[in-house]
């Protein structure tokens, strides 16, 4: 997470549990999470460690499911 302000670090982190950018923002302390919110996510380094947590929890949920076929 290179290039990230300690807001973003944590708005990306609660981003992954609710997936609400609105509520995001205001658990990272954003004094205006409904604005913060669309501005946060316009970043190209917020989008880009979003998308390697969606891919993350993708795969897990595949191998998840493999194994429970496998059953």
């Amino acid at each position: 997470m290179g290039n990230l302000t300690l807001k973003q670090v944590r708005f990306i982190e609660e981003y992954a549990k609710c997936g609400v950018g609105v509520e995001a923002a205001r658990r990272a302390g954003y004094a205006q999470p409904e604005n913060a919110a669309s501005k946060v996510m316009q970043s190209s380094a917020v989008k880009a460690e979003l998308d390697k947590i969606r891919k993350k929890a993708m795969s897990k949920a595949q191998i998840s499911l493999e194994k429970l076929l496998a059953e």
